[in-house]
């Protein structure tokens, strides 16, 4: 009769092992690029025994670069993109904003943009603007990127020294 059981036993672990390998297949396959920009966005600890946390709330919006220095230069923004802070008007935002994702569980963001280069900017981190209406986004810090026609990966970073965006 113990030779039925293990048997089982053994199938078991199998099908378990084979169920948790595809469930991280699947997760892993979830933050590769389909087109847009897909990634995480995390607060940088500046502790070294703290680890870097993923904020749950907030956005990434895709800005055309035309549109970027036009909003640039009406917004008298100068300075690096990393550092640049400025709540987005409603007519701003209807008028500049090529694409829009919030943050997810876990981070995670998926922007849908065609191929060409873009800013890409996080907004609301960790709050919203006090009067949405008015001013549905405060930027928190920008960067550039490239978006290729296959989608790009790049997860952002925001710590003390701003926004850093990473292709892992």
């Amino acid at each position: 009769m113990r030779q039925p059981l293990r048997l089982w036993l053994m199938l078991g672990v199998s099908l378990s092992t084979s169920a948790c390998t595809g469930a991280m297949a699947s997760t892993s396959a979830e933050v590769e690029p389909k087109g847009g920009v897909t990634g995480f966005v995390y607060h940088q600890s500046d502790v070294q025994t703290m680890p870097d946390t993923p904020y749950t709330r907030g956005l990434v919006i895709g800005i055309d670069v035309a549109a970027w220095n036009t909003l640039r230069e009406r917004l008298g923004l100068t300075g690096e993109f990393s550092r640049n802070h400025f709540n987005l008007s409603s007519e701003l935002y209807e008028t500049a904003i090529a694409a829009r994702a919030d943050i997810g569980e876990n981070g995670r963001y998926h922007l849908q943009l065609p191929p060409g280069d873009h800013i890409l900017c996080l907004g609301n981190l960790p709050v919203p603007p006090v009067d949405e209406s008015r001013y549905p986004v405060a930027v928190n810090g920008c960067a550039r990127a490239a978006v290729p026609k296959a989608g790009l990966r790049l997860d952002f970073y925001v710590g003390i020294g701003g926004v850093r965006a990473v292709t892992p």
